[in-house]
C-alpha cells in the first residue's frame, strides 16, 4: 500500500488573472498534465458553463481524477476557472470516496484562495485536506484505449466508484458531465458520448483443444469447441487455464485490450517418452514415463554397485601398490541417454544418478523435437531458414546440435538440460525471413501475454 501524502500527487491548475498557469503541486511529476490532462481549450470549455463537472484521465504512467470549478472569478472580477487534480501511479485505485475529496478539495481553495493573486495556502496544507484518501495495487488494472469520450450523470453515486477504480475500461480520457448542464460537450473536440462503459474486455485465445487443454473462469469451466475464439474477461476476475496432458497450469488476473493468449506457446511441448535408439526412425519413440524413472532408479542402482566394487578395487590396488589414483570424472564429460529426466540427485535424492555426485562438467543431453507449423507462421522450412535456424541457436551456451528432417517439417534440437530450460522458447525467438511457405516467425516467451500480464505458473 502506498502512504498517504507522498504518493498521491495534487495539481491545481487553470486560468486565474487572465492567463493559464499550474499554480500549485506537491509533487514533481506534473509535466505529463500539460500534454495529457491541461489544455488550451479547457478554457473554452469551461466557459459554457457555471455547473462543476470531473474527468478522468489515463497513461502508461499515472491515473489523474479532476474536478472543474467553473464558476470562479479572477481578482477583477473576470470568469476564470480552476481544476484540481489527483493522480496516483497507473496500476493502483483510490481508497475512500474520491468525489467527495476533490469537492472539498474545491471548497478548500475558494474558501483560502477566493480571488487572491498570490497562493494563500502551502502544498502541505493542501495534502493536508485529503488525508483520509490513500491508494493500493489494481490487480484488475486495464491498459487504457485510445478513445475519448463523455458521459452525463444524474448523480454523483453513479459515477464515485468509477472514481475510485479510475475505471474508464476502453478509454484514454472521460469527462463526466451533468446531465443539468449543456455545453461542455460541444468543445469537446474528438471526444464521442459514452452511453455505458463496458465492464468486460475480449481477450483472444488461440490453439485451443478440448483433449488437453480446459479453462476455469469465475471458478466455472469454459467450454469452447473452435481452436480460436473470443473470451470475454473481466479484469481482476482469475481466468486458469489447464494443460490436460503434463499436468500443468497457469493463471492470469489482469489482461490487456486485444490480448492474444497461444496455448502452443503457454504450454510448450514435453517430450514424456525415452528414446529408442534400438529403431532406425529417428523420431521413434518408446516407453511411457513411468516405466522411464523404473530403468532410471535400476541404473542408478546398478550404478552405485560399481562405483563401490570400483572403490574396494582401487583402496586394494593402492594398498598393493601405493600409486595414486586418477580418476575418470575429471579429465571426462559424462553425457545421459537422449530424452534422460532432468533432475539430478544431491543428496542420495531419487535422481537420475541415483544419489552419487556427478562432477562439475556433467551435462545431461536431451533431444527434443518440434514441428514447424508449432514455432513459425509456416508449415515447411527452406534452405535459407535452416541456416538462420543453425546460425541462431549457435550462440545459445548448452545447444550442442540441431538438424531437420529430410522433409523440412520438423526440427531436433540436443541440448544440455543443465543449461537450456526452455528449448522452444530458443527455437520460437529465432527470425526468420519471409518466403516460401509461410510468414516471419515471431518471439513470445510462455505467458502468452503481454509484459502487464499477471502469470502465476505452477504444477497441479
Amino acid at each position: 500500500m502506498l502512504t498517504k501524502k507522498v504518493n498521491i500527487g495534487f495539481v491545481i491548475w487553470g486560468v486565474r488573472n487572465g492567463f493559464e498557469v499550474m499554480l500549485a503541486s506537491n509533487l514533481s511529476e506534473v509535466e505529463f498534465l500539460k500534454s495529457d490532462v491541461v489544455s488550451d481549450n479547457m478554457r473554452q470549455v469551461c466557459n459554457t458553463t457555471s455547473e462543476i463537472f470531473y474527468s478522468i484521465h489515463r497513461n502508461q504512467k499515472f491515473g489523474v481524477v479532476t474536478i472543474y470549478h467553473s464558476d470562479a472569478k479572477d481578482m477583477v472580477g473576470r470568469k476564470a476557472y480552476v481544476a484540481i487534480s489527483l493522480y496516483i501511479p497507473a496500476n493502483y485505485q483510490f481508497i475512500g470516496d474520491v468525489v467527495a475529496a476533490l469537492n472539498h478539495l474545491k471548497n478548500f481553495y475558494i474558501q483560502k484562495q477566493a480571488n487572491s493573486y498570490v497562493n494563500m495556502f502551502t502544498a502541505q496544507m493542501f495534502t493536508e485536506q485529503y488525508s483520509t484518501l490513500d491508494c493500493e495495487i489494481n490487480n484488475g488494472f486495464v491498459i487504457p484505449g485510445i478513445s475519448k469520450g463523455y458521459l452525463k450523470f444524474n448523480n454523483l453515486n453513479e459515477i464515485k466508484e468509477r472514481f475510485r477504480l479510475l475505471d474508464i475500461n476502453g478509454y484514454q480520457a472521460a469527462f463526466f458531465i451533468p446531465i443539468s448542464a449543456s455545453g461542455p460537450e460541444t468543445q469537446l473536440q474528438g471526444y464521442q458520448i459514452i452511453n455505458e462503459f463496458k465492464d468486460t474486455i475480449g481477450v483472444l485465445v488461440e490453439g485451443y483443444d478440448s483433449s488437453k487443454h480446459k479453462i476455469i473462469y469465475n471458478n466455472e469451466p469454459v467450454s469452447k469447441l473452435e481452436t480460436n475464439f473470443l473470451l470475454e474477461v473481466k479484469p481482476g476476475i482469475e481466468i486458469i487455464f489447464i494443460d490436460l496432458i503434463n499436468n500443468r497450469k497457469q493463471s492470469f488476473l489482469r489482461f490487456t485490450p486485444n490480448q492474444v493468449i497461444n496455448l502452443v506457446a503457454l504450454f510448450p511441448v514435453v517430450i514424456n517418452k525415452s528414446y529408442d535408439f534400438g529403431s532406425k526412425d529417428p523420431l521413434s519413440f518408446t516407453s511411457t514415463q513411468p516405466t522411464i524413472k523404473k530403468k532410471e532408479n535400476k541404473v542408478g542402482k546398478i550404478l552405485l554397485v560399481c562405483g563401490a566394487f570400483i572403490s574396494i578395487i582401487a583402496l586394494v590396488v593402492v594398498a598393493t601398490l601405493g600409486d595414486e589414483i586418477v580418476w575418470p570424472w575429471n579429465e571426462s564429460k559424462v553425457a545421459a541417454p537422449t530424452g534422460g529426466a532432468e533432475n539430478v540427485g544431491d543428496n542420495g535424492g531419487e535422481g537420475n544418478n541415483g544419489g552419487v555426485e556427478l562432477p562439475v562438467n556433467t551435462i545431461i543431453q536431451k533431444e527434443i523435437s518440434y514441428t514447424i507449423k508449432d514455432l513459425y507462421k509456416k508449415n515447411i522450412l527452406n534452405p535459407k531458414d535452416t541456416n538462420l535456424i543453425k546460425e541462431g541457436v549457435s550462440k545459445i551456451d548448452g545447444i550442442i546440435s540441431v538438424s531437420f528432417s529430410s522433409d523440412l517439417k520438423q526440427v531436433r534440437l540436443k541440448y544440455d538440460s543443465l543449461k537450456i530450460k526452455n528449448a522452444f522458447s530458443i527455437l520460437k525467438n529465432v527470425q526468420l525471413k519471409s518466403g516460401n511457405g509461410g510468414g516471419t516467425g515471431r518471439g513470445t516467451g510462455t505467458g502468452g501475454g503481454s509484459g502487464t500480464s499477471s502469470v502465476n505458473t505452477e504444477k497441479l
